[in-house]
């Protein structure tokens, strides 16, 4: 295959095919490699699914972020990139970029689930021809979103002015759509010498009933801010990006919240193995369930709040 590339010299201008996988955490886990990229001045386009443009829309590696093929002038590249060698991106190869060379991230790989984060790093590692040790990218890898500073100012006003904690709620699957923040936030807010009163409700429109019946909640020490379904993913990540420390689901929230670097607990129910979607980078303590994740008790959650991050004392 005379097309077919080794490698990518940060001088070519790529076109990366991103057209498989429709889950924002999907999408993070395996193109978060990209960050090796920072500062190299690599010219890098994205073509991605439309549903993913909200978390690519401000990067700052890739220059241009695209949904549809017919915003795109194909004598802009020398090279396409693919994610993977599935149906859909090859077609887009073969009908509209037939005589440029490529190169792929994964290739075929489709066999038994990996760690994403690890793979994308290793990956682009691999075709950028960029030296790092497996112990680096072990140590370093973790997910990755960019939100402009505009962005960040959108929502300043909504942020508590006191520290504050960040719970996700809702989800759709419900085995990994925890049940019981109710009882989470009664046991919290009984924590003698409660350091942190606010806490900020976040989520998609799926997650609106669950934060109305929060908000409905007679609290006597927490404030409850409810912004769900209320801001943009890249805003909401502009509220994570400035809390204490997230709580959350496995889910396309985690992955965001683990890209800012600030302490997580997360959520993974019995089918969803944490060793395969956190790194050491992620900064995150995990609790793995037995089975759907509303089975993990608030006790437990609570105890790595206490524990692992020392925000508070226990009653």
């Amino acid at each position: 295959m005379p097309l077919l590339r080794d490698e990518i010299s940060t001088n070519d201008r790529v076109l990366l095919l991103y057209t498989g996988k429709d889950s924002l955490g999907d999408a993070n886990m395996e193109l978060c490699g990209r960050a090796l990229l920072a500062n190299k001045h690599a010219s890098i386009d994205l073509l991605t699914l439309p549903s993913l443009e909200a978390q690519f829309k401000e990067d700052d590696i890739f220059q241009n972020v695209y949904t549809s093929i017919n915003e795109i002038n194909s004598k802009k590249y020398n090279i396409i990139l693919l994610a993977e060698f599935n149906h859909r991106s090859i077609r887009i190869k073969l009908k509209h970029f037939k005589r440029l060379p490529f190169a792929c991230l994964f290739g075929y790989f489709d066999g038994p689930d990996r760690n994403q984060t690890l793979f994308s790093y290793a990956a682009f590692c691999r075709i950028f021809k960029i030296a790092l040790s497996s112990d680096f990218i072990t140590t370093h890898a973790k997910p990755y979103v960019n939100c402009s500073f505009s962005t960040q100012e959108s929502v300043v006003s909504l942020k508590p002015a006191l520290p504050y904690v960040v719970i996700a709620v809702g989800g759709v699957d419900p085995y990994r759509t925890y049940s019981n923040w109710a009882g989470l936030l009664k046991k919290y807010e009984n924590l003698t010498n409660l350091k942190i009163i606010n806490v900020v409700l976040v989520g998609s429109g799926n997650g609106k009933s669950d934060a109305e019946l929060l908000e409905r909640q007679s609290y006597i020490k927490i404030k409850i801010i409810n912004l769900v379904g209320k801001i943009s993913l890249l805003q909401t990540r502009s509220i994570i990006m400035d809390a204490e420390l997230f709580i959350g689901c496995d889910g396309g929230l985690m992955h965001i919240a683990h890209s800012t670097g600030i302490p997580t607990v997360t959520l993974f129910g019995v089918n969803e193995p944490s060793h395969l979607r956190l790194t050491p980078a992620c900064n995150s303590r995990y609790i793995q369930s037995t089975g759907a994740v509303s089975e993990i008790q608030p006790e437990a959650i609570l105890e790595r709040v206490i524990h692992a991050f020392g925000l508070h004392s226990a009653s």
